[in-house]
């Protein structure tokens, strides 16, 4: 009889199939149909693409739910054929009862086998983060890269308690921009998280998730996210900005960067603006200043063309003047001195010494320049007044101190 049965429910199709699965799983038999082959047959086979029987799966569910061997049979073979989603409908029918069994299994998972628990244990609930018995867990995914960081990230900012694996975060900083979105999504300010947030534009855009998801927002982004942008990294911090659906006036001089260089920058500045709600208050601005000053003529001004805008000369000549450069301006001269033109300067202010330039120039410059970086360590081991306060340099903490120089980006 049982042989029969398990012949229908690999041979068969449709509804005979699905009615000699169920019945062997309700038997003594149990164990013959919880098995890889037998499950992988739970499916239909169109244009040569594989798709689960969805609906054995959501019958299977509650008899599956109701005996503990057979749920932790079921997670045992996930990552077989048509397995997840067989868990998938389990989860939906346990909910919060699935979450022991399922960090009993995740406590030695590996690889993608961990990923698809992370992702089932949410599907049960959506709080798993705040189970005591998880927090083992969510500390060796913190440590791990690759999808399962990104998914404990994303379920600690939905459950709220990102806070308390803050120390886990500060040493294994986030690298990719799915990570930095789900930590922006959490909103915590922390010192340490934003410091290593700017360094970490000297290498790409992806921080910006995180920080202008933040309220309020450091003060320090906007200037160093105009320091850091060149064409490159302006086309992908307007692509993160849309992707992440980020619309903070932050961003609106560097979209005016963009629209001032043309080409592919003036098509990603043009796309963030339409994918914003930003650009209905840049309409009604437009509107009014028209309606209130009259003529086409004043559209030039709002549409940034003939405003004052930033000024690497006026950076340099106010620096060597004793004058500390407005950010924006010294932005725009660390854009202007990269690759050895960034040493030369970086030299240049700790030599003469230029102090006003120190914080608004020199920062920026070593934070997104690494031979500006390099330069300041190499002085640093000098003496006198410019090794001093090349020293002070080297205790900022959202700069990359390093002398690979290998992925410095040049200018076009």
């Amino acid at each position: 009889m049982t042989e029969t049965l398990l012949k229908q429910a690999t041979e068969l199709e449709g509804t005979p199939r699905r009615e000699a699965f169920l019945k062997l799983l309700k038997s003594d038999q149990w164990e013959s149909v919880l098995s890889e082959d037998v499950i992988a047959a739970q499916g239909y086979v169109i244009r040569d693409d594989a798709y689960p029987d969805l609906i054995t799966a959501r019958e299977a569910a509650p008899i599956i739910c109701a005996d503990e061997d057979k749920v932790h049979r079921v997670l045992e073979l996930l990552g077989a054929r048509f397995t997840p989603e067989l868990l998938a409908a389990m989860a939906r029918h346990m909910g919060s009862d699935l979450v022991d069994h399922a960090l009993a299994h995740l406590r030695t998972a590996q690889g993608d086998r961990a990923d698809l628990l992370l992702q089932h244990l949410q599907i049960a609930h959506r709080t798993w983060v705040t189970h005591p018995g998880a927090r083992r867990i969510i500390r060796r995914g913190l440590r791990e890269q690759g999808p399962t960081r990104f998914l404990i990230l994303d379920n600690l900012a939905e459950a709220g308690n990102t806070d308390q694996f803050l120390d886990e975060i500060r040493v294994h900083t986030p690298h990719y921009l799915e990570e930095w979105g789900a930590l922006g999504k959490s909103g915590i300010m922390d010192e340490s998280l934003v410091n290593q947030a700017l360094a970490t534009f000297r290498n790409g855009p992806e921080s910006l998730a995180y920080l202008l998801r933040l309220d309020p927002v450091p003060e320090a982004v906007g200037p160093r996210l105009m320091a850091a942008a060149l064409p490159d990294w302006l086309l992908d911090a307007l692509e993160v900005a849309i992707v992440e659906k980020l619309n903070h006036p932050a961003l609106l001089p560097l979209a005016e960067l963009g629209i001032r260089q043309g080409g592919r920058q003036l098509a990603a500045a043009s796309g963030w603006l339409s994918a914003t709600r930003l650009h209905q208050s840049v309409l009604r601005s437009l509107t009014k200043q028209l309606v209130r000053e009259g003529g086409i003529d004043r559209i030039d001004d709002l549409l940034w063309v003939r405003r004052k805008s930033a000024s690497s000369d006026r950076a340099l000549e106010h620096g060597r003047r004793g004058i500390a450069p407005d950010p924006m301006d010294a932005a725009a001269l660390v854009r202007q001195y990269r690759g050895e033109d960034g040493r030369r300067l970086a030299h240049e202010i700790l030599s003469e010494p230029y102090a006003h330039m120190v914080e608004p120039v020199l920062r920026p410059l070593c934070a997104v320049n690494a031979r500006a970086a390099a330069e300041v360590m190499e002085l640093a081991e000098g003496e006198g007044e410019t090794a001093e306060l090349a020293n002070e340099a080297l205790e900022w903490p959202d700069v990359i101190w390093a002398m690979d120089l290998s992925d410095e980006p040049t200018l076009p």
